[in-house]
């Protein structure tokens, strides 16, 4: 029996990296909490360089869903900032955190993947990998799309998208303010 739960834990380490097993990156639950105050004004999300948007070599591809992007990679995130104005309360936005980390109706690109503005933040984040490294979530909420960068614990921001072809954005990405 040992033997068996040792074969286990090696293949999850060689197949994963880590010794948790894959779950083809569903099951991510990193501890999300919320900074206070939250009532900040919004940040500025547009403020991120042209070496942010558009890195050298970032790849034209798409990577797949964004669950397995991050999978096994995030643990905690800390929202320093989301519209209150959208969101009814805390447990809504880390709902809906929770639904891009686990979702498989998302896709990821390795570049700035779309071209209109940026005129719905609903809320900033930072992260903390297992690496020990930090990085940065944006997530910008419909008129347009549920769309987000993230920032990875090398440096490296990713561009996602909820694919509503396959199933509606999420009712926990709020309504829009008036």
């Amino acid at each position: 029996m040992k033997r068996r739960r040792l074969v286990w834990l090696i293949g999850c380490v060689v197949l994963s990296g880590t010794a948790v097993p894959s779950h083809g990156g569903q099951g991510s639950d990193p501890k999300i909490t919320f900074k206070h105050p939250s009532d900040a004004p919004a940040p500025r999300a547009r403020d991120l360089s042209r070496d942010d948007l558009y890195l050298p070599g970032g790849g034209a591809g798409e990577h797949g869903s964004f669950a397995n992007v991050v999978a096994h990679r995030i643990s905690a995130v800390t929202v320093t900032w989301f519209d209150q104005n959208r969101f009814k309360s805390e447990a809504q936005a880390e709902e809906l955190l929770r639904q891009l980390l686990n979702s498989e109706n998302t896709v990821t690109f390795g570049f700035h993947a779309w071209s209109y503005g940026y005129d719905s933040l609903g809320i900033v984040a930072t992260v903390e990998h297992v690496s020990g490294q930090r990085g940065r979530w944006i997530v910008w909420c419909p008129p347009i799309n549920l769309t987000w960068t993230y920032q990875d614990g090398d440096g490296i921001w990713w561009w996602g998208a909820w694919e509503s072809h396959k199933a509606p954005v999420p009712t926990s990405a709020g309504a829009a303010p008036k």
